[in-house]
């Protein structure tokens, strides 16, 4: 039998979604490696705004403090948490891979942050030819 449900990117419909305020979030990353994101906001930024879809928050985005969105998937039936940077969403429509893991994670004390710990932040983009390469 086959699935003939379409496939909906998580993150697209995330971003699709997504509130123009979110709640204030720092950055937790690793000083004895580095930057690991490849250029990626969480390498540039110690603040940014987390933009969860269904949630009302305060904080308006801006150049100090970038959006990233919440993206919620399921994979083998569990939910995933993740977010990705608002103004790169879209990127890997442009030659790039999708977003990856750049080692870096988010997270607040606010109440209303929607996991009960960090949050990895998918922020680290590749050409396909970086992708190759550093593949092998």
């Amino acid at each position: 039998m086959t699935n003939t449900t379409p496939y909906i990117d998580p993150a697209a419909a995330a971003l699709d979604a997504a509130p123009d305020t979110g709640l204030l979030v720092h950055v937790f990353r690793s000083t004895s490696i580095g930057d690991t994101t490849n250029g990626g906001v969480t390498g540039k930024h110690n603040a940014l705004v987390l933009l969860v879809p269904g949630l009302d928050a305060p904080t308006e985005p801006d150049y100090t403090r970038p959006a990233l969105v919440f993206v919620e998937r399921y994979i083998g039936g569990k939910p995933a948490h993740f977010a990705i940077p608002a103004a790169d969403a879209r990127m890997h429509d442009a030659g790039y891979t999708t977003p990856m893991f750049g080692g870096h994670f988010v997270w607040s004390s606010d109440s209303r942050f929607p996991t009960p710990g960090p949050i990895p932040v998918h922020d680290r983009y590749e050409t396909w030819s970086e992708y190759d390469r550093m593949s092998r």
